[in-house]
């Protein structure tokens, strides 16, 4: 699936709802996994001017990502978890370096293809037993049998 052709199966249910869609791209090849502060301070600006147009309520949003941008769902989940009321990543790699107490109180609901070649499905198994075993209020982990690293 091409990147617009992601974007716009979250951009139709979205509208339909009267939900906003913020799709950064990361400034580099790919997010800053090890160094997330980079690409965190080029989104704020961008959550920021939302905020101004728009009442948000920070429990309503969800923070989700594809891939790198699963991994980094986490990075920025666990460097500003009072943004966000939920991540989501598919697929997604738990960085090592982080600290996941503090994001502890955020529901997370992590989906995973079990045909995943790229990301195999054993790291998120893995990853849902870690956050389990760290005490998350909430986590629910989701295994599609017919998938890949992508959506079908």
């Amino acid at each position: 699936m091409k990147s617009d052709e992601y974007l716009l199966a979250w951009l139709c249910p979205a509208k339909s709802k009267g939900h906003i869609v913020l799709a950064p791209k990361s400034l580099g090849r790919t997010w800053a996994i090890v160094n997330p502060d980079r690409d965190v301070l080029s989104i704020m600006p961008i959550l920021n001017h939302l905020r101004e147009d728009h009442v948000i309520d920070p429990d309503c949003v969800l923070l989700k990502g594809l891939s790198d941008g699963g991994t980094f769902a986490y990075a920025i989940g666990s460097t500003r978890p009072n943004l966000f009321g939920a991540i989501a990543p598919f697929p997604g790699v738990l960085p090592p370096w982080l600290d996941v107490k503090k994001t502890e109180a955020l529901p997370t609901l992590i989906f995973h293809g079990a045909q995943d070649f790229i990301f195999p499905v054993m790291a998120d198994r893995l990853v849902n037993n870690t956050l389990i075993g760290n005490g998350f209020a909430e986590i629910t982990y989701k295994e599609q049998p017919d998938w890949g690293h992508a959506y079908t």
